[in-house]
């Protein structure tokens, strides 16, 4: 009876070991899974912020040069350095950028809440 007994008790060691080796294999797998995963993630995220770059070197400067190019055309003709210093001579300019920001604003769901005001009167 002891030999049976000794047996019993080392098939019942044996099942309990292969039960722990398995759960050890499972959380393995599950590691590496989510460590797969993780890594996709970070390769998404790498690819859209190079995306992100990649177009704000090209339109930063088509931005800028829009920009100067909209000044230039909306700025009138200065005879004098003291008319960059003059509201009067300024407003057009001023009131032209304002009307696009609203309308770009209004297109885009958020509005400034009053227009800017000069603080000379002309």
């Amino acid at each position: 009876m002891g030999a049976a007994h000794r047996q019993h008790r080392q098939a019942g060691e044996d099942a309990r070991v292969r039960r722990e080796q398995e759960r050890r294999e499972d959380r393995l797998r599950l590691e590496n899974g989510i460590a797969e995963i993780l890594s996709a993630a970070q390769d998404v995220l790498s690819g859209v912020q190079i995306l992100r770059q990649a177009h704000e070197r090209r339109t930063m400067p088509r931005y800028y040069l829009r920009l100067a190019a909209t000044l230039m055309r909306d700025c009138p003709v200065l005879e004098k350095p003291g008319d960059l210093l003059d509201v009067r001579t300024l407003k057009p300019l001023v009131v032209r950028r304002w009307k696009l920001i609203v309308s770009r604003s209004k297109a885009s769901g958020w509005w400034p809440s009053t227009p800017p005001q000069s603080s000379r009167q002309g």
